[in-house]
């Protein structure tokens, strides 16, 4: 999967990783294949955002090309358009995705994730007090959303 690689000049810590699922209207049974998901309309990411760098790499992964029907900006408008009935979506589940009449399923094969990652240029900005005080409340936050808080 597509994934910026730390190199000489830039330093990477990770802060969470999020599972990508199929997002549908809610009330849709789970599609057993690749084939019966890109049978329906695919909502995805603005270009030249990291999400769709994400999605064609599971495209290429899975040997299906993802044509994308709607861009969105983000998960929480990706969750409206799914709710409206313009499609499925392929997506990290957050918080922001709440409210909205869509359902939650796994993927039919394989098992992605969205890494979230703090991204330095070393020598600029060194992993100090502050960014490990920054890192951990980031931490915080990721542990209390995702228990519901």
């Amino acid at each position: 999967l597509f994934i910026a690689q730390p190199s000489l000049s830039i330093s990477m810590r990770k802060l969470e990783e999020d599972p990508i699922l199929l997002i549908v209207p809610a009330g849709t049974a789970a599609p057993a294949s690749w084939e019966e998901v890109l049978q329906h309309p695919l909502i995805g990411y603005e270009e030249g955002s990291a999400m769709t760098e994400v999605l064609l790499s599971i495209s290429r992964e899975i040997g299906y090309p993802f044509t994308f029907d709607f861009l969105a900006p983000n998960e929480e408008a990706v969750a409206s358009l799914v709710s409206h009935g313009m499609g499925y979506a392929i997506a990290p589940y957050n918080r922001t995705m709440r409210g909205h009449e869509i359902a939650v399923l796994p993927l039919p094969t394989g098992t992605y994730t969205r890494k979230n990652c703090l991204t330095v240029k070393r020598g600029s900005v060194p992993h100090g007090q502050a960014a490990g005080d920054f890192i951990d409340f980031l931490n915080d936050f990721a542990a209390q959303t995702a228990l519901g808080g």
